[in-house]
């Protein structure tokens, strides 16, 4: 692990990034791809270490209450769908099942498979490589039926399962107390 000095936490659509690297060697992690930039190992964690006094001076420029959202490098995943591995009815099923018991609001889904890039294609197994070569997007066999599946629980528990609907939900916050403004004249 490793601590740099950041020039700022919070993006202009209030997401942050506390840190950028992990330890946990997931194979389905996007966040260790070229693409994002990482000039040391992935496996060496960056922390902001001014990281606090960034967030409060942001927050504290802010006009309005807003929801604070960690960033893809520390945003937690419940789980991908691992094409051979884990793309089965039975675990859909109880994935949902389970959203359900958390009254869990919405469940953002982009397909039953994952994402592939240089830089994180190496974990994965030689079938993965043989079957899709360098596809970026790798669905599973199964994809159309299982979100289908997706879809229909999710309308049965009263999951939200439209992503546009959750992006906008995300970034609107709901003050339950707003302040109302005196009137002495009426």
């Amino acid at each position: 692990m490793h601590f740099v000095t950041a020039k700022g936490i919070l993006s202009s659509k209030n997401g942050m990034n506390l840190y950028r690297g992990c330890t946990h060697g997931c194979i389905y992690c996007d966040s260790r791809s070229r693409c994002y930039h990482m000039e040391h190992a992935f496996e060496d964690i960056e922390v902001k270490e001014n990281a606090v006094d960034l967030l409060e001076y942001a927050l504290r420029r802010k006009r309005k209450k807003c929801m604070i959202g960690t960033g893809s490098m520390t945003v937690v995943w419940m789980t991908p769908i691992l094409p051979f591995i884990n793309d089965t009815k039975e675990n859909i099923s109880r994935i949902l099942d389970m959203c359900g018991e958390a009254n869990v609001y919405g469940v953002i889904c982009f397909g039953m498979g994952l994402t592939l890039r240089d830089g994180n294609r190496e974990y994965f197994k030689e079938k993965y490589i043989r079957i899709y070569g360098n596809q970026y997007v790798v669905e599973s066999p199964d994809s159309c039926c299982l979100m289908k599946l997706f879809h229909r629980t999710c309308r049965e528990r009263g999951i939200v399962h439209d992503n546009e609907e959750i992006f906008r939900y995300v970034n609107r916050f709901e003050e339950k107390c707003a302040a109302k403004q005196l009137n002495f004249w009426g």
